[in-house]
């Protein structure tokens, strides 16, 4: 078993990664809410999460702000300690 995966886009299986701990994700094409929902589920013991992309999300409208993120539901990771976005549009972290 491993407790790392890096360099997963945003594609990959509907399984359950149980015992993945550490996950990097990068990918040229931007990352959906969606996205984030089904790392959620794929990865429930997700202790760090390293998002590398610095594209847009393509379903956000250009006249929404900050204030209209309420279109989407809150994502959580029971388990994460550390969140790295350094790499990662303003989008993403929203």
């Amino acid at each position: 078993m491993f407790e790392d995966l890096i360099g997963i886009g945003n594609a990959f299986p509907s399984v359950i990664f149980s015992h993945v701990t550490f996950l990097q994700v990068n990918d040229k094409a931007p990352f959906e809410h969606e996205f984030f929902q089904q790392i959620a589920w794929s990865f429930p013991f997700l202790k760090q999460l390293n998002v590398l992309n610095i594209n847009r999300q393509s379903s956000i409208l250009t006249i929404l702000n900050s204030n209209d993120n309420l279109l989407y539901s809150i994502v959580k990771y029971p388990y994460l300690m550390s969140l790295y976005l350094t790499h990662a549009h303003i989008d993403n972290v929203e």
